[in-house]
Formats: structure tokens, sequence, C-alpha cells
């Protein structure tokens, strides 16, 4: 990539130019015409309500003593005459505290002319925050329509609604989706139906096409893909970046959060990789995709939907509508292996299912749990008294060190691990022997056992290797007593080359493996190996276990002192002080914070609140943005007359930010009832609530 969109520069958190008073003037224009106006699209419609439906600022209501057929009709005429021989997709965003229906209607004239006509499928809004809903529309042949409408199932029940779009789908050529003759259906980047924000560019390599790029957070590209065949599909993703981005895209699914995966450093933006998300359930029929940019600096080239046999997994999650607090792992780096390896069992006599469920895998407070619980649950026909996750690494690699820091459960009879297999493990049912790896059996194909701790023999960190020459019982190992193992992190590492494997915690050396003779029996470790990461339960499990977990801070490994490849864990932000720096990227900026606080105070919410005033650094999503608003709220009455107004206190905290002091920062935005009206006193108490630097 060659350069970034102009929008960035007023994203970014390093834009630190000294304004002149003609440029504040300026900026202060477009900030009031941007506040005002919102967002400006042709194909948006224009509601006017009939037979006793109420519309009031943005919020539509189906009263109870409305007609049954009150509605919305749209009184844009410039949206006209519409028509999709390929489909297309209705996009718009909405609000409320309630679950109320929304659907659509087209027609070819306005009643009583209405036929050819065609009633989408509803969608349930439902939920505070602003989100973007979408309703596909298959072919409709050559019929056109000249009349939109908008229905509401639900009486008495407010919504608030914005910015709905309707769109055609492309014919372009290149954008046929059709399934491949193994069932695979493949959709090209840039046969969008609908995008904010990025562009298509050349793909440089052979065959590549074009591929949508320049992607900034909060950008977003809208698909319909018509599915086939009712079945579970493996996505995936050809992709491509620089430095990498993480956390990447969100992917919903006829509106439901259904991926998330970060895109690691390619080495380029035209250096690409494809990666494994998760499986999902399609039923046969017309669906929308839609991909939100939650970070930047990333390139898309197509995605796929893979039939499989393997079971659905399970979707992202807020954490408000699951039982633990916090997000599944990233799909792109990690898979969960769940097959019973011999049919109705695990090895080593162990005794719980692995699951794929975020119960017993999920990442929240910058660490990774892996949870083992007490439950009755029933997979693949057999039934089982606990439950556990078993994580594969997407990642295989030979040589380097591996750095990790964690601590361990607790309990008799539990048995965390942080190992390694060989990749061409043919192990059932683990990452690489799906993708046609398993070739070598164990334990010719090698196993590292970098941390392991029994609850049967507490606060014993173990190491070992097994190879044909010695395994199961192996003789290769060492271990060293850590007292505080499951109420403290420590700093467990491996140091493999291609001579000796080193292991330590803390930094002190507790096991080195360095056989004098090395061969096939005895050092198999002259390929790429994938870590495992997992919590057995034995047959010895005390009795009055409910659950523990083993908690990860992060993992790395480093090759020549380069980082290659790592989880952070960092899926959740902190929440910042109360500052003025409301995106939390360590900045009060005018053209992000100060603009944020004049939209809000405006009454602007959804993406008119937030397109372009949201710093690229941030790391929080709008939804937290927005509570950050709301709880400087509190103290945003900087004139003290008991409001917070967009045209006193909002513009005076703009100006503040803008670098404006003195008579330019208070004349003619403090209010006439104003309790606080000095100068001093205005820039004394707005600098009260800047960020600590």
């Amino acid at each position: 990539m060659l350069f970034t969109k102009c929008t960035s520069h007023f994203k970014s958190a390093s834009y630190r130019k000294k304004i002149n008073a003609k440029d504040i003037l300026k900026a202060l224009t477009l900030i009031m015409f941007i506040t005002l106006s919102g967002s400006s699209f042709a194909n948006v419609a224009i509601w006017a309500p009939f037979g006793g439906a109420e519309k009031n600022n943005g919020v539509f209501v189906f009263p109870s003593s409305a007609n049954s057929w009150a509605g919305y009709s749209n009184t844009n005429e410039s949206i006209f005459p519409l028509s999709f021989p390929e489909g297309g997709v209705i996009i718009f965003s909405a609000s409320s505290d309630s679950a109320v229906d929304v659907r659509f209607r087209l027609e070819w004239q306005s009643h009583p002319d209405v036929d050819p006509s065609y009633n989408t499928s509803s969608v349930t809004v439902n939920g505070a925050p602003e989100s973007i809903y979408s309703i596909a529309i298959p072919s409709q042949g050559n019929n056109t329509f000249s009349s939109f409408i908008l229905y509401l199932d639900d009486r008495e029940v407010p919504v608030v609604i914005n910015n709905v779009q309707i769109i055609a789908n492309s014919n372009q050529s290149g954008c046929d989706s059709s399934p491949q003759s193994n069932g695979v259906i493949k959709v090209e980047a840039e046969c969008f139906s609908a995008q904010d924000g990025v562009q298509v560019e050349t793909t440089t390599d052979t065959g590549g096409g074009q591929n949508v790029g320049y992607v900034d957070a909060f950008d977003s590209m809208t698909y319909v893909v018509d599915v086939p065949s009712t079945s579970n599909y493996l996505l995936s993703y050809r992709i491509a970046s620089q430095a990498g981005s993480d956390p990447g895209f969100r992917v919903f699914i006829d509106n439901t959060y259904s991926d998330l995966f970060s895109v690691p450093s390619t080495g380029g933006f035209q250096s690409w990789q494809t990666l494994q998300g998760r499986v999902v359930s399609l039923n046969s029929g017309v669906h929308v995709i839609r991909f939100d940019a939650a970070s930047e600096e990333m390139n898309l080239n197509w995605f796929s939907f893979t039939p499989t046999s393997s079971a659905a997994d399970e979707a992202p999650q807020n954490g408000n509508n699951i039982d633990v607090d916090g997000e599944p792992v990233d799909s792109t780096k990690w898979f969960h292996q769940t097959l019973l390896p011999n049919g109705d069992s695990w090895w080593n006599n162990e005794i719980q299912h692995y699951t794929n469920r975020v119960e017993n895998s999920y990442v929240s407070n910058g660490t990774l749990k892996i949870v083992a619980r007490k439950e009755t649950f029933i997979d693949q026909g057999v039934t089982k008294q606990y439950t556990s996750a078993r994580l594969n690494s997407k990642f295989a690699f030979k040589y380097g060190v591996v750095e990790f820091r964690a601590k361990m459960p607790v309990g008799g009879g539990t048995w965390p691990a942080v190992w390694m297999l060989g990749k061409s493990s043919s192990g059932r049912g683990t990452y690489w022997e799906t993708e046609g790896f398993g070739t070598t059996g164990w334990p010719a194909v090698g196993e590292i056992d970098i941390l392991e701790h029994w609850g049967d023999n507490q606060n014993w960190a173990q190491s070992a290797m097994h190879t044909t020459s010695s395994y199961g019982n192996t003789q290769n190992k060492g271990s060293r007593y850590i007292s505080d193992i499951s109420s403290e992190f420590h700093t467990y590492s491996m140091d493999w080359n291609a001579d000796r494997i080193i292991f330590e915690i803390d930094g002190t050396e507790h096991y080195r493996y360095n056989p004098s003779d090395k061969n096939a029996d005895t050092w198999p470790y002259d390929s790429e190996f994938f870590f495992l990461l997992n919590v057995a339960i034995e047959p010895s499990i005390v009795g009055g276990f409910t659950e523990s977990a083993m908690e990860v801070d992060y993992i790395r490994v480093y090759q020549s002192d380069d980082l290659i490849w790592s989880d952070e864990f960092n899926i959740e932000p902190q929440v910042n002080q109360l500052s003025w720096d409301l995106d939390e990227n360590g900045l009060a900026d005018a053209l992000t914070d100060g603009l944020l606080l004049l939209r809000h105070a405006f009454g602007l919410r959804g993406s008119s609140l937030f397109e372009g005033a949201v710093s690229i650094n941030s790391p929080l999503t709008t939804g937290e943005i927005e509570s950050n608003i709301d709880l400087v709220y509190d103290v945003a009455d900087i004139d003290n007359n008991g409001n917070v107004d967009a045209l006193s206190d909002g513009l005076v905290v703009l100006r503040y930010l803008f670098g404006l002091r003195g008579a330019s920062l208070i004349d003619g935005v403090v209010a006439i009832d104003a309790m606080r009206t000095d100068a001093d006193d205005i820039e004394a108490y707005i600098e009260s609530l800047m960020p600590d630097l």
C-alpha cells in the first residue's frame, strides 16, 4: 500500500499540525457540516408515514391506533426505478430497547398499481446500541419497482432507523460465486454489493485479479451469496498485510456475528496467505455476508465456504449472551480438537470431552482461560461427566525460542499441558491431520512437553521428550518445584535448535535434551512442530471438583531474536480513567475526541456519531466509546449552567483541544446563565480531565 486515505489523517492520533485561525474556522465549518448533515448517500430512502404510523426525529412507531396496513413510504424519487436482475440487499442501522421486526416491500408503482411486487423477510432489531442490519433480495428477473415501503410488525415499540440503503448486486465480470466442482463457494473481495471506505486495486500475483485494500477501522464490505445446499461450511480468507492487523475483520452472516479473524504480517500488501476461520452452519438460500474492519492496514483477495463434516464452531459473543465473561479464541490462530481419537474416549485414560464451546476456552482481561468443568455433556454419541478444551495452533515452525506466562489449575486429577507435536502427526482430529499432513504416527513423529503439571503432584512442573527411543514413562525429562504455580504467573521457555533443546522456568534451566547420537529414534526434531494447549481430566479426579482453569498471559515464538508468531490474548480493552480521551488512544485530540463529544451533544448516534472521528489507534469498540461519552457527560458541563450544550460545552472543549486559550477559547460560547465564565477557570477545569501521558 502506497498511501492512506485522507480520512485517516483526521483519525490519526499522530495529527499534530499547528493550526492558525483560518484553519480553525475551516475545520469548525467542516465539523458543523458533518455534524448537522450526517452521511449522504444517493440511494438512501427518505420515509413518510401513512395509515397512522408515526415518525419523529428518526424514531419509528407503529401505534396501537394505526391501521393494520400502516407503514412508511420512500419519498426519495431519485432512487427509482429499482431493478434486481442479480438480486440485491437492503442495509440499514437501527436500535431499540425491545425487540421489533422490520421488513420492506417493493412495488411496481404506488397503490393501487402495485404488481409485480416483492415482500422481504423480517429482521429483528433488539439492542440499544445502534447496529447494522441487512436483508437479502433474491433475483427479481426483469421486474422494475418505483415504490419502496417499510413496515414494523410490532405495535408500540419505538425503533430508531437510519440510512436505509437499497443496492442491486453487481453483474461485473469475475463475480460468479457459483459452487466449484468440489462444492467450494469462492467470493472475490471486489464483488461486494455495498462498501464503506475501502478501495479496489489490482492484485499483483498471477491470477489474483483484484483485491479490497486501503482498509481503515470501521470500513465495511457487504456481499450477497447464494448457498445451494444446507451444510456446515469452513470459512477461509486470502489476506495480506505489511505489519499485521489485530483484531482484524468481524464477519456477520445474516446479521449474526459469526467470525473474528486477525491478519498476521505477511511481509507486504501483495504477499498473500490463506487463513482458516470458523465452521458455520448455513441453510440453502441467499445470505448476506458483511465484513466490518475492527482495525486497519489489511487487504482481502477473496473468501470462501468449504463444505465440511466438522461440527459448527462457537460463534464470537459479546459476553452478554453466554455464561462466561469472555470472547472465543482467535480462530485464525487456534483450532479446537474435539474428535474422540478411538471412537469413544481419549488416550491416557482421560475422561473428559474436549469442546469448542466458549465455556471451556475463552479470552478475557488479557489472558486465555482453558477451563475444565464438572458437567454432563453428550458429544459424538458419548456421554461424559467432564468437559475441557484442547487447542491446536494453526502455526508450525522449526527451531526457535518459545516463551509463555501461565498459571496452572488446581485439583487432584487435573493434568494441564503446553506441548508440541510434529506437524506430520497422524493423530486423529488434530488440525494438521485434517489439513492432509498426517503421515507419521506417535512416538516417531516426536513430542515436546514444554510444561506439564499434575494436580496429584501439586506444584511440580515437568518438561519431557517422547521419541521412539523413550516414550510414555520417558527417561528424558526434568522437573522443578514451584510453590505458587497455581496462584502466580511464571515464565516458561524452550530454546530449540539443531543441536539441543533447553527448558527454563523464570530464567532458570531445569532440563536440557542433547542426545549424543542424533538419529530418527532419538531426534525427530528436525521438522516443523505445532502447539497443543489443554487441561485433561484423569480418573483420579478428586470428589467435589467443579471447575479450574489454566490461564495463559501470552505465548510467543522467536527466531534470531525476531518475533515470528504470538498470541497476546488481548481481545478485551481495559477501561481508561475518566478523561477527554474518549477513544482511549492515549491522547485527547480535537478531530477525534472533541468531535465525538460535539456530535453526541448535537444528538447524533450510531454511524453518524463515529464516522471519521475515531483514532485508528483506538483499542475500543464503538459501544465502549459511547459508554465513555456517557460517563464524561457527568463532568462535561464546562460552563456550569446545569446542561451539557453542543454550542457551549461541546464547542469550548473542541476549541481547547485545537489549542485556543484565553478570550479565543470562550468568546461567544459561554451560556448566558453560566456559573463558570472566567477563561482561566474554564481552562483549569478542562485541563483537570486531560489524560495522563
